[in-house]
């Protein structure tokens, strides 16, 4: 069973979801897309002052995972596909141009194009690349952000611990 809290669904690990992409509430034909979440409290990230190791190790340890399952209609489907080929594309050229420009005549204007379309790519990919993400995660119970409000509309209202 899956619930809605706000702008959030809730659910718990591994339930299945009714067969609509969780976008926009079209059918989605058995499609299923399978993530695998992740999620730690925020307060860690106060560890990366420490040192970035010492917090990639300790999240490493205390995250808590989530599996899901959800639906997307062909149109999502196509429209994340190609988000996350133009972000690969601009990555990888953006790579090129670095390497191009360091080897080639040393031109910083090439150099820093290609840091550029590369940070761009790969912000661009971390940002929409993702359909769903964990809001928060605690005794296999999920709260997902990114679902959308026609999805929503047809949940019941979550009445658990928040």
């Amino acid at each position: 069973m899956a619930w809605r809290l706000d702008r959030r669904m809730v659910m718990r690990s591994q339930t299945p979801l009714p067969d609509r992409c969780v976008r926009c509430n079209a059918p989605a034909r058995g499609y299923r897309l399978k993530r695998e979440l992740f999620w730690h409290h925020p307060g860690f990230y106060l560890l990366i002052f420490i040192g970035l190791l010492i917090y990639v190790i300790v999240a490493l340890c205390i995250r808590k995972k989530a599996v899901i399952h959800i639906g997307l209609c062909e149109a999502h489907r196509q429209q994340r596909k190609w988000v996350i080929a133009g972000s690969w594309l601009a990555a990888l050229a953006g790579l090129a141009l670095v390497i191009a420009g360091a080897i080639g005549s040393g031109e910083t204007t090439i150099i820093i194009a290609g840091i550029i379309l590369f940070l761009g790519g790969a912000i661009v990919g971390a940002i929409k690349g993702p359909v769903v993400s964990a809001a928060k995660i605690e005794n296999e119970v999920v709260w997902l952000k990114g679902v959308g409000p026609a999805f929503l509309a047809d949940l019941p209202e979550w009445t658990g611990p928040r």
